[in-house]
């Protein structure tokens, strides 16, 4: 009988995928549980237990970060149709661009299509539009770090953008450093249950997502859905209506181990980082196209960004840079007291679904004076949080 491999419990995968690429039986397949998360399932009767998986997964698991940023950068594409595309200041495309002009690259990166996230790769500008936006539920990549290995054996320029768990699992499967590869890491919020986001779109009739935050409004007011439905494209403004962005935001049905991250941390796993410059966002320096946040952590990241004619930058200090993105430095593991994940596939089971959305993503409305005191809990857990995270604050920037 095979002695099978002891993976990730469900509460500690990160879902980054890197056991499927690695069996060499392809004996593992990634599933959704009935919670909505992306777990893997070992076929017993394929599998020949060589556990080459489980060694993977548990350098997984215990990251080595050791890339760090001398000097953070707040940035933006100067082209402004690209800037308007893009989730905050379009600097991943505008990095895309460079790379696929001068250096014939690949690019990696997730894309929304069909109401599912998924990991592809591009080597044309004009499928660049496939990769914009952000994605906050978790993106499927199975497959795709063989892919880039292929590319790189090959000698192709390869830009990988993902995810720090993500970078870090291709890292693990590549096994040795390639001077012709990229990677840009975001800074991750945690990912949000999948079975969530088909919820939000049954619960307001929707029918395929188009992106998860729409610019029309302008950059920091962009929490609102670009659907369409019937060749119908809308954008709902009614803040209401969106369950999705109230559990991203209360954080009750991120996945387990985002709120235990390794890899909220100063130190990256990748050559460049970025994100929202949000310290600009209620100040004289705002912009409704959007500003980035932007750590070069390596000298391959300097170099591609000093190379990148498209991107105007600056620098900041790293109060303004960490302090509006906790997820730099913390995970916030407090936050497991409120956190329903595990219990998403029991609640909609058992209870009627207009109850178990208000627990999930609890409204700000006084019409659901019912779920009162569990919206006060989770204030009273995150003020609890909030003076951990200032002394937690504090701490790294004098590390820095």
């Amino acid at each position: 009988m095979v002695n099978l491999p002891n993976l990730a419990s469900p509460s500690e995968c990160l879902g980054c995928m890197l056991c499927a690429d690695v069996c060499p039986k392809k004996a593992i397949t990634i599933k959704e549980d009935n919670n909505g998360y992306w777990l893997p399932y070992v076929d017993s009767s394929i599998c020949v237990g060589c556990h080459a998986c489980e060694r993977k997964c548990q350098k997984v698991r215990k990251p080595v970060l050791v890339n760090k940023c001398e000097r953070p950068l707040k940035g933006w594409c100067i082209e402004d149709d690209i800037r308007r595309q893009s989730a905050s200041g379009g600097i991943f495309s505008a990095i895309a661009i460079n790379m696929l002009r001068k250096h014939h690259a690949v690019v990696y990166g997730a894309t929304l299509q069909d109401n599912k996230v998924y990991h592809i790769g591009i080597e044309n500008e004009t499928d660049l539009h496939l990769l914009q936006g952000s994605k906050y539920i978790q993106s499927n990549t199975v497959g795709i770090y063989c892919n880039v290995k292929e590319h790189l054996n090959k000698g192709r320029f390869v830009v990988f953008s993902g995810t720090p768990c993500q970078i870090n699992a291709l890292k693990i499967y590549l096994g040795k450093d390639y001077d012709n590869l990229l990677t840009i890491d975001l800074i991750c919020h945690g990912v949000i249950s999948n079975r969530i986001f088909k919820r939000h779109i049954e619960k307001n009739n929707i029918g395929e997502v188009l992106t998860f935050r729409d610019k029309s409004l302008g950059w920091g007011k962009d929490i609102f859905f670009k659907t369409k439905k019937e060749g119908v494209i809308t954008v709902d403004t009614n803040w209401r209506h969106n369950f999705f962005y109230h559990t991203f935001q209360l954080e009750t049905c991120t996945r387990n181990s985002c709120y235990d991250c390794p890899f909220c941390k100063p130190l990256r796993v990748s050559d460049i980082t970025i994100g929202d410059y949000w310290a600009a966002k209620r100040t004289n320096e705002y912009n409704p196209l959007g500003i980035s946040t932007i750590l070069p952590n390596t000298s391959k990241g300097l170099m591609v960004m000093e190379e990148c004619e498209n991107i105007e930058r600056r620098p900041v200090d790293w109060l303004s840079t960490i302090k509006p993105n906790p997820r730099l430095f913390t995970a916030r593991p407090l936050f497991r007291r409120f956190a329903c994940g595990k219990y998403i596939g029991y609640l909609y089971r058992y209870l009627p679904n207009v109850i178990v959305d208000n627990i999930l993503g609890v409204w700000y409305s006084k019409r659901n004076l019912l779920f009162l005191p569990w919206l006060k809990y989770i204030q009273y857990v995150k003020r609890q949080y909030e003076v951990q995270y200032q002394q937690k604050l504090k701490s790294d920037i004098n590390n820095l």
